[in-house]
C-alpha cells in the first residue's frame, strides 16, 4: 500500500499495476478509494512553488449504461468540449513533485482560471503552461512570479518547461 500512495504522487495507475505485478482493476479500486478520502480534506490543500496547470476533456454521459436504444455518438462537434456537451473540461493544478488538484468546469476561461490559481496557491509560484489561449495573463496576479508555458504544436518539453506532470495526472 505504501509503494502505491508514493507512487501517486508522480506515476500512473498502469506503472504501478505492473511494477508491483498486481492487476490493475485492484490498483485503480486502491487508487480511488484515496481520492474519495482526499476529496474530503481537499480544500485544505494548497500548492507551492512551481505549479502546472493543463486542462482534459472526459467524455461523459451514459456510456456502459444498458439503455432500450443504444447511446448516439453526439461528440462530433469540433474544438474543445464543454460541461452541457457531454465533454466537459477538468481543469489540473499539480506541484512538480507533489499534490494534486482537480476542478470539473462548466467551460473554461482566463478569469477563472486566476481565480482558482489564488484559491489553491500558497505564496509566491512559479506556473507552468501551455499556450492555450486561459493562460494568457496570469503573470499578472501578484502571487505568480514567473509564468513559463511549451508550444505544443512544436514540442513536449523545452528547458525545463513542461506540463508533463499534469498530463500523467490525466493517465
Amino acid at each position: 500500500m505504501f509503494y502505491i500512495l508514493k507512487g501517486m504522487e508522480y506515476k500512473g495507475t498502469l506503472q504501478i499495476s505492473k511494477e508491483l505485478g498486481r492487476k490493475y482493476d485492484s490498483v485503480l479500486a486502491f487508487v480511488r478509494e484515496v481520492q474519495e478520502i482526499a476529496e474530503k480534506i481537499e480544500g485544505k490543500i494548497s500548492l507551492k512553488d512551481l505549479i502546472e496547470i493543463d486542462e482534459i476533456y472526459i467524455t461523459a454521459g451514459e456510456k456502459g449504461i444498458k439503455q432500450d436504444r443504444p447511446r448516439r455518438r453526439g461528440l462530433r462537434r469540433r474544438g474543445r468540449g464543454i460541461y452541457e456537451g457531454d465533454k466537459p473540461p477538468v481543469q489540473t493544478f499539480t506541484e512538480r513533485r507533489g499534490k494534486t488538484r482537480f476542478f470539473v468546469k462548466r467551460k473554461l476561461s482566463r478569469d477563472d482560471t486566476k481565480k482558482t490559481l489564488k484559491t489553491v496557491a500558497e505564496g509566491e509560484i512559479r506556473v507552468n503552461t501551455d499556450e492555450y489561449s486561459i493562460y494568457e495573463g496570469i503573470d499578472e496576479l501578484e502571487i505568480v512570479k514567473e509564468h513559463r508555458f511549451v508550444n505544443h504544436s512544436k514540442e513536449y518539453a523545452k528547458d525545463g518547461v513542461h506540463v508533463n506532470t499534469a498530463e500523467n495526472r490525466h493517465a
